[in-house]
């Protein structure tokens, strides 16, 4: 895998568990 990608899987990880904490 590129760093590239892990970075964009990181990314959306931490909006869903942000999105999670909100509701």
């Amino acid at each position: 895998m590129r760093n590239d990608t892990i970075r964009k899987q990181q990314q959306q990880q931490q909006q869903q568990q942000q999105q999670q904490q909100h509701l």
